[in-house]
């Protein structure tokens, strides 16, 4: 949600009494870069905007271990999540850059909303983009433990005289849980990879390919290591 451009100066964007009531209420504060400006935890007690420079967004693993999800720009929002949905902090974020924050409380920001019809709008564009960002990357996880799933059920199976495998979908189906048109999914991407080649799909439900498994074995590595830290 931008309401300072390029060379920050207030953005056309949003109505003067909007960037009045922000100035007014708000609290400028500045960061050093390395600097938190809140942990994963927290409780939410302010909305933030960027002013000038760059903060990272950073998600904590099952064992603690903190990975850069996003890095929010200049005229972006941040915290307003734990504040509609009276959470505490879903994420830590950290200066990536030396950075300046308009910081306005709960009630402050909400007040805003209520008042001005173009903040509300430029909100839920940025929540629209937010929630987009993380489908995206949710289907992209899913995509991959789809790949390891299928991909090690595959290096578990013997080839033929000729480095053929032959399946039934059906089978796979019930051995991995995974659905047809999954499996055919992960299968296409494994043909563009050349981890298999020469693939058939018949229409009685047989498949049949050609293994390359030092491929696939490396893939495997790659991957599970991938979507362990992710």
């Amino acid at each position: 949600m931008n309401i300072y451009d390029s060379q920050s100066s207030i953005s056309s964007t949003l109505r003067l009494t909007t960037i009045r009531y922000l100035m007014d209420f708000g609290e400028r504060v500045s960061f050093k870069a390395g600097e938190m400006i809140f942990h994963e935890g927290d409780t939410c007690q302010q909305v933030y905007i960027i002013l000038s420079g760059e903060a990272d967004i950073i998600k904590n693993d099952a064992y603690g271990n903190g990975s850069v999800i996003a890095t929010a720009q200049q005229g972006s929002v941040f915290g307003e999540m734990g504040l509609f949905l009276d959470l505490r902090r879903s994420g830590s974020v950290m200066a990536k850059t030396p950075l300046t924050l308009m910081a306005l409380k709960n009630d402050d920001f909400i007040g805003a909303l209520q008042r001005f019809p173009d903040l509300s709008l430029r909100l839920f564009k940025s929540l629209s983009l937010k929630l987009d960002s993380a489908n995206t990357r949710f289907s992209v996880l899913n995509n991959s433990l789809h790949m390891v799933q299928l991909g090690t059920y595959i290096l578990e199976r013997p080839v033929d005289d000729t480095g053929m495998q032959h399946h039934e979908f059906y089978a796979i189906m019930a051995d991995s849980e995974l659905k047809r048109h999954e499996i055919t999914n992960v299968l296409t991407n494994f043909k563009q990879m050349a981890i298999i080649d020469d693939l058939e799909l018949s229409a009685d439900g047989h498949i049949a390919f050609q293994l390359n498994a030092e491929q696939l074995h490396h893939y495997l590595q790659h991957a599970s290591t991938s979507t362990t830290q992710a």
